[in-house]
């Protein structure tokens, strides 16, 4: 399959072409402005794999003071709100996963928090494999080839025991 991926656009915020993390990949029809302050301070909102007309995939990532507001986990490690970006959520559509399409836009956001100088990046992942990870939380499989590690044995969602915080110090 072939597939792009390519950053959301300050356009596609404002005329909705993007899905929402909260919402999976069904997308809510509601402008959030919240969306265009985060793409205004941080250069994006995140990034979208396409096929085509379809998306099929989306990482949405947003500096950690954004994410603390919105109640996103604390570490256990000592936080620079400025110098963290937080990848949010990672959904590929499940007829397209498998194909490296969430590697690829980890791979990519790791790249652009880099080029900005970002000194960490936090994700919140199932440890276990693909399979057997939570639907809405993305497995660790995808992080772990690029040097996250497990921060340690703290349940990153207190409803989801098996959710924790990795990261990757840049």
């Amino acid at each position: 399959m072939n597939y792009d991926v390519k950053h959301i656009t300050r356009d596609e915020i404002q005329r909705e072409e993007y899905f929402c993390c909260m919402s999976g990949m069904k997308g809510r029809k509601r402008q959030c402005a919240m969306w265009s302050t985060i793409f205004d301070h941080a250069g994006s909102i995140g990034l979208a794999a396409r096929s085509g007309d379809s998306t099929v995939g989306q990482l949405i990532c947003m500096p950690k003071h954004f994410a603390r507001r919105l109640g996103f986990p604390r570490g256990q490690h000592a936080e620079d709100m400025e110098a963290t970006m937080v990848i949010a959520c990672v959904n590929v559509h499940p007829q397209f996963r498998g194909q490296g399409i969430a590697s690829t836009m980890v791979r990519e956001a790791a790249d652009f928090c880099r080029q900005r100088e970002y000194r960490r990046i936090e994700a919140y992942v199932d440890p276990r494999p693909p399979g057997e990870a939570e639907e809405w939380i993305p497995s660790f499989s995808a992080f772990r080839k690029f040097g996250f590690a497990i921060e340690g044995p703290k349940t990153a969602w207190e409803s989801k025991p098996d959710s924790r915080i990795c990261y990757l110090d840049l």
